[in-house]
């Protein structure tokens, strides 16, 4: 299984701003799921926060119909892409 291993801010996939990692471990048997996960640093975080608070007025403004249909598409790809989240 591949994926992503950045950070998602501001729309997309970008290095921490640092070198620690992660390694992931599957807690059912113990398998290794990825050895370098990155790991968001307090900057990280403030990044972040600050743009999904820059994003937030057009999320508000956007008609409640589009933001549902947005959220049934959000859900649609999760419900696809279950397997690939380690659910069995």
């Amino acid at each position: 299984m591949s994926f992503q291993k950045n950070l998602f801010i501001n729309g997309q996939y970008v290095p921490s701003s640092t070198a620690a990692a992660l390694k992931i471990i599957n807690p059912h048997d113990g398998s290794t799921v990825v050895e370098d996960m990155q790991v968001a640093s307090e900057d990280d975080v403030k990044t972040a926060v600050k743009a999904a608070k820059a994003a937030f007025p057009s999320w508000k403004n956007t008609p409640a119909t589009a933001r549902g249909k947005t959220m049934v598409k959000y859900a649609e790809l999760l419900e696809a892409n279950a397997g690939n989240f380690g659910t069995p």
